[in-house]
């Protein structure tokens, strides 16, 4: 197995149902690159793991059954990220549309709690990864603009 610090995401004991653990990705602000995360679950899958250990907050046996969970959520990361760009109240629309996403995929993995619990305890994780996605954008608008400088 290996100890993966935020790489296979985090797993609150009280969202566990009779699915199993409910996996979130941390986008806190400067770490969130999709494509190097895709890359480095596949390199982690690569060594055919038993079991990964989360920081927070538990060892999760079957990795290969949660692996394709982890490339949906960063995928469905990039897709609420990119969906904001042109609004003008980019970390409020991201916080809101990954509070939606959550709430569905809870109640779609069997999560009885109510909506005032799941936002108790997922306050300050979607905080952050709101302010992840929008650092990313911002990363991403600078990147394009050094290419069309570049370029010219």
């Amino acid at each position: 197995g290996f100890f993966t610090g935020d790489t296979f995401g985090l797993a609150y004991k009280e969202l566990y149902t009779e699915k199993g653990p409910f996996l979130m990705l941390p986008s806190t602000p400067v770490q969130f690159d999709p494509d190097a995360w895709h890359l480095t679950l596949d390199q982690l899958m690569g060594y055919e793991p038993e079991r990964m250990y989360l920081t927070h907050y538990c060892g999760l046996e079957g990795p290969t059954d949660l692996v394709s969970v982890l490339h949906r959520e960063i995928a469905a990361y990039v897709e609420i990220a990119l969906a904001s760009e042109a609004t003008s109240e980019r970390h409020a629309t991201i916080y809101a549309s990954l509070r939606n996403y959550y709430l569905e995929g809870l109640r779609e993995h069997g999560c009885t709690l109510s909506e005032q619990q799941i936002d108790q305890l997922l306050e300050l994780d979607l905080e952050l990864c709101a302010q992840g996605l929008v650092v990313w954008l911002q990363r991403r608008e600078k990147e394009a603009q050094s290419t069309g400088a570049r370029e010219q």
